[in-house]
C-alpha cells in the first residue's frame, strides 16, 4: 500500500523512539492507531454513500425506463396509423357522395312538368310519324 520495507520502518520505528521516547510511544501508536482506524471507516462511509448514489441513478434510470414502458398503448398507435390510412379514403368517399348528391339534385330540379311535356313532345312526334309513314 505504501510500498515501505523492513528497512524502512525499522528507521521510522526508530525516528520515534528518539523523538516521542520510550515512555510515550504506546500511547502514541495507539492514537495513531485509532486515527487509522477512523480514517478507514471514513473511506468506507464515502464509498458507501457513493455506490448508494450509483444505485439510485441506475434506479432513476430503471424507472424512467418503466415509466416509458408504461406510457406505451398500442392500441393508440394502431388507431393513429389506421387513421392515416382511412382518411384518404374518407375524403375520397366524401367527395363521390358530394358528386352523387349534386347529380340526384339537378335530376330532382327537373320538375316533374317537365317531363311530362318532354313525354308528350316525343309521343306527338312518334304519332305524325306513324302519320306520315301511313
Amino acid at each position: 500500500m505504501f510500498n515501505i520495507g523492513w528497512s524502512e520502518l525499522f528507521v521510522v520505528a526508530s525516528v520515534a523512539i528518539l523523538v516521542v521516547g520510550p515512555k510515550e510511544l504506546p500511547g502514541m501508536l495507539r492514537t495513531f492507531g485509532r486515527t487509522i482506524t477512523n480514517m478507514r471507516r471514513m473511506a468506507g462511509e464515502f464509498q458507501a454513500q457513493f455506490k448508494e448514489a450509483l444505485q439510485e441513478s441506475d434506479l432513476a434510470d430503471a424507472q424512467k425506463s418503466i415509466g416509458n414502458f408504461s406510457k406505451f398503448d398500442p392500441k393508440t398507435i394502431v388507431k393513429d396509423a389506421v387513421s392515416d390510412i382511412v382518411a384518404p379514403m374518407n375524403e375520397a368517399m366524401d367527395s363521390a357522395n358530394t358528386a352523387e348528391n349534386k347529380s340526384n339534385d339537378s335530376a330532382k330540379s327537373v320538375s316533374v312538368d317537365d317531363a311530362v311535356s318532354v313525354a308528350s313532345q316525343t309521343s306527338g312526334s312518334t304519332k305524325s310519324i306513324e302519320s306520315k309513314s301511313s
